[in-house]
């Protein structure tokens, strides 16, 4: 094109309408709202997933979580360990049949019960590990694994470090750290 009064040629002109200034701010607010809920999609995401901790052991399918153990009074003979969650990540069912430890003379696979006011305890050959049913161990309830003949008390803020041996999983290290027991707690 050409300036029809000088003759020089002219810049072309974008045919498109121009943008305002508040049609480019609607557009950039939209890309913001849309990256921030990709961000928080992408979160939610990985909670879903499970986050995994520094406590959470594996070996195989089977997942332990957050093992620990409970302080105990100066001169006991036993102590006990938890495992918050025992489970499968796969469709095969495995089992707990072996643990041991540097911290005591030996350990033993235990469950107990109450029969009225009487708790009842025994040594078990093996604890179950069912897919799609974690195991929860807690004082006074259930699957515990005992420490028998203790080489030192176990204190508060100390750990337990075991051995795990499942009959499909293999063996697994794990470090249980020593919490004191609450009040109502099962005591050994």
């Amino acid at each position: 094109m050409t300036d029809p009064q000088s003759g020089a040629a002219t810049p072309r002109r974008n045919r498109r309408p121009a943008r305002t200034l508040a049609a480019v701010a609607a557009t950039l607010r939209a890309t913001a709202a849309a990256t921030v809920a990709a961000a928080v999609a992408a979160a939610v995401l990985l909670l879903a997933a499970g986050p995994a901790r520094a406590d959470d052991f594996r070996t195989g399918d089977v997942v332990i979580k957050h093992p620990y153990a409970t302080a105990t009074r100066a001169g006991a003979k036993n102590g006990a360990v938890y495992l918050m969650s025992l489970e499968t990540a796969g469709s095969t069912p495995d089992r707990l049949i072996r643990a041991s430890s540097p911290a005591s003379a030996k350990v033993e696979l235990h469950t107990m019960s109450m029969a009225g006011d009487v708790m009842r305890m025994r040594e078990v050959e093996s604890i179950p590990v069912t897919p799609g049913q974690p195991l929860v161990m807690k004082p006074g309830t259930g699957y515990h694994l005992m420490l028998i003949d203790l080489k030192a008390p176990l204190k508060e803020d100390d750990a337990v470090e075991l051995t795990l041996e499942f009959e499909r999983a293999g063996r697994i290290e794990i470090t249980a750290p020593v919490h004191e027991v609450a009040a109502t707690g099962h005591k050994h």
